[in-house]
């Protein structure tokens, strides 16, 4: 199986998954997708070192889930039911920040300090 995890429920939350690495697909991410972006699908977003990360629902017309993740995959931090054209600022640093389809935080029972893991 491939897709993103959640290892402390046994849950499978998505069986895609789109990397963002750089500095071009970090900034850009679902701005502009259509909503059929995150069906099925994880954007991750990587980051070398842990840091406080914003996020913007700027020109992304749909909702979704945001989960922040430490540099052990563990959630540090959700933001849940995340609207267009709202502005989000975490509470700590994460090394992760994954965007999801909205109601899959709820529907998975995903939890602050729930292990994920990424298999390809």
């Amino acid at each position: 199986m491939k897709g993103l995890f959640n290892k402390t429920r046994r849950r499978q939350l998505c069986s895609r998954i789109v990397y963002c690495r750089n500095l071009f697909s970090q900034g850009t991410g679902l701005t502009f997708r259509p909503k059929k972006s995150v069906d099925d699908c994880a954007w991750i977003f990587i980051f070398n070192e842990p840091r406080i990360v914003s996020l913007t629902m700027a020109f992304v017309f749909f909702p979704i889930d945001a989960l922040f993740l430490d540099g052990n995959k563990r959630i540090v931090e959700i933001k849940q039911d995340f609207k267009p054209w709202q502005l989000y600022f975490p509470t700590g640093r994460c090394s992760y920040v994954i965007e999801l389809k909205n109601k899959t935080v709820k529907s998975s029972g995903t939890r602050v300090g729930d292990l994920l893991e990424f298999i390809e």
